[in-house]
């Protein structure tokens, strides 16, 4: 199956596949269903092998899974910046509490080196 060069770039698969990938292994989202999934239901999917992935040792393969909070498949990625976060607003308090308790006089010389000969 070839793709039309007017319908090749009107085409969302088509040009999800020709992204570039960052990584070395990777997954590109062909699509989604907007629809809950009873448990027991069976899933029938239509497979075209279309691109050949032998040159480069590649393999394809089809996943189910479902989406996290920032859309992803794990939520370590949500962790890490609420993490982050937290010790960036830890950081934030010690520091306002520095400044609040033993604040530093604006253009005070007494931090100023200058070099006397």
């Amino acid at each position: 199956m070839a793709i039309s060069p007017l319908d090749g770039v009107t085409s969302e698969h088509f040009v999800v596949w020709m992204r570039e990938a960052a990584l070395q292994k990777f997954r590109k989202l062909y699509g989604w269903i907007n629809q809950p999934i009873k448990a027991g239901t069976v899933l029938t999917f239509e497979i075209m092998s279309n691109w050949v992935v032998d040159p480069f040792e590649g393999s394809k393969g089809i996943v189910i899974s479902t989406s996290g909070t920032f859309g992803g498949r794990n939520d370590s990625l949500g962790d890490y910046f609420t993490i982050l976060g937290y010790i960036c607003l830890a950081l934030g308090a010690a520091f306002g509490l520095k400044h609040f308790f033993k604040p530093r006089k604006l253009a005070n010389t007494k931090y100023l080196r200058y070099k006397t000969h």
